[in-house]
Formats: C-alpha cells, sequence, structure tokens
C-alpha cells in the first residue's frame, strides 16, 4: 500500500564485500655527517583483490541490468620504490 512501511528489515540489500590492505617500509641510510638517502617501498592494494561494485538498481524494460554487477571500485596492485636524497636534520 502506498504511504506505508513495508516489511524489509534494516541491511535486508547489502552489496559485495571490501577488503584492502595498503604499507609502507621506510628505511633511511647515512651517506654523510649532512645528507641522508630515504629509500620508501610503498604497496596499494598489496594482495591485490578485486573489489566489487554494488550491483545495478534501475529497471528499464529496454536493457535487463538489475542486480547486475559490472564494475569494481579499486586499482590493481601497484608498488612504488621511490629513493629520496635529503638533508639531515640538526638536532
Amino acid at each position: 500500500m502506498a504511504g506505508t512501511y513495508g516489511t524489509s528489515d534494516l541491511n535486508d540489500f547489502r552489496g559485495p564485500g571490501y577488503f584492502n590492505v595498503d604499507t609502507s617500509l621506510v628505511k633511511r641510510f647515512a651517506i654523510t655527517e649532512h645528507k641522508a638517502l630515504t629509500f620508501r617501498a610503498k604497496g596499494y592494494n598489496l594482495f591485490n583483490t578485486v573489489d566489487f561494485a554494488n550491483p545495478a538498481v534501475t529497471l528499464s524494460s529496454s536493457k535487463v541490468s538489475f542486480g547486475r554487477i559490472s564494475g569494481v571500485v579499486n586499482t590493481p596492485c601497484i608498488l612504488q620504490l621511490p629513493p629520496r636524497l635529503s638533508n639531515m636534520e640538526r638536532t
């Protein structure tokens, strides 16, 4: 009946789960008294898991897409290894 509450419970419709691990390791090497080389290893989506988007919720007569998952919400695994030469801070 229009204008009344339905019988659906809270969180009856949920999308797929999401899992992502980002990490960073940093090591600093002293070259001279005032210079240092910083080495970083960064990993985004380290385990390369695929996280699917929510299913389509539109109803149309021309195309059947209701409930179909047609995308992902994260990027593939990205690894970065940027070195950096810097001045050491004086304390």
